[in-house]
């Protein structure tokens, strides 16, 4: 089972404790999984999703708020994905008007344009703004498993329903972001806490827990790679300088000028030789005689400048 579907099935066990969420729960899921269309002249209303358990649930709420007994219609996903369609046709024009004048979704005539927006007499309560979240991801919601990927996202055919969700999130001080893909609005999350949150409000609780408990294995493994990258990004400096102190010794020697060398150079030279990979702060330390990592860093530049001399004196 996906991530999208057990999220799904945890959100149908919440009962609400007050009608007005039946309905904004109703509203949300209608505005992101219907489609109004005609029939002739005759209006019909029609869910479509591919949860089962969401389909249930919309069907029992329906019966529960406007006592509408309409049967499921179940069919093979014909889009490549597998699974199932779970329809719901709501065809009779009295009841599409009950419903759809309940929600606010038409305007004055039922004849005219049906807008699909967040009705705001039935969002005013907070409880019933998560209600509306509750159903809206119900119906057009899905989210990645947290062990591949952070995103959350809503979507659907209209852009005003897509602005009036972001403004129930803002209420909740999440930030949503918005893009357009191909005909539709996509309200999506990529941030870990922003999902986190969202998953709290619909009040998917054993689900969040569960994307916080990954979110804090994954949290771990970053950072010891981290971790471990910078180390082996240090160890590859300290060999790479190492490198390069060896070559300018290696290039004074051959020219003969290494018993040249002031007797602290020679010091830190012979020392590099002797510890070909150590680091400047392990060669300090073998060194014993109080000399700091920059001071022997500074005796290596000028070492390394020697051999360059050398070189640009060869080339002459």
């Amino acid at each position: 089972m996906s991530f999208t579907s057990e999220i799904k099935d945890e959100l149908v066990r919440i009962q609400n404790e007050q009608s007005c969420c039946d309905m904004a729960q109703l509203c949300g899921f209608i505005c992101f999984a219907g489609s109004v269309g005609y029939s002739g002249e005759t209006p019909y209303l029609k869910i479509t999703t591919e949860s089962d358990a969401a389909a249930k649930s919309f069907e029992t709420l329906m019966k529960k708020v406007f006592g509408i007994k309409d049967e499921l219609v179940k069919s093979q996903n014909s889009s490549g994905r597998g699974g199932f369609l779970y329809n719901y046709v709501l065809d009779t024009v009295g009841k599409v008007h009950q419903v759809l004048d309940a929600l606010g979704l038409f305007d004055d005539e039922f004849s005219e344009h049906i807008t699909f927006k967040i009705n705001q007499n039935l969002v005013k309560k907070q409880c019933c703004k998560r209600a509306f979240i509750r159903g809206a991801f119900l119906g057009g919601g899905s989210a990645a498993n947290p062990e591949k990927s952070y995103h959350l996202e809503f979507v659907t055919h209209h852009h005003a329903l897509s602005g009036g969700l972001t403004e129930v999130f803002a209420y909740f001080d999440i930030d949503a972001k918005t893009v357009k893909r191909q005909s539709n609005y996509v309200i999506y999350f990529k941030n870990s806490d922003d999902i986190f949150d969202v998953m709290s409000v619909m009040g998917a609780h054993k689900k969040m827990m569960e994307f916080a408990n990954v979110r804090i294995v994954k949290d771990k493994r970053n950072n010891i790679n981290r971790k471990v990258n910078c180390e082996t990004a240090n160890l590859d400096k300290t060999l790479n300088a190492a490198f390069v102190q060896k070559e300018a010794i290696k290039k004074i020697k051959e020219a003969g000028k290494f018993e040249m060398l002031p007797k602290h150079l020679a010091e830190v030279a012979n020392m590099r030789l002797e510890h070909p990979d150590a680091s400047l702060n392990a060669l300090a330390e073998l060194l014993g005689t109080k000399i700091s990592r920059s001071a022997i860093n500074h005796r290596f530049k000028k070492i390394i400048q020697i051999a360059e001399e050398i070189t640009e004196k060869n080339n002459e």
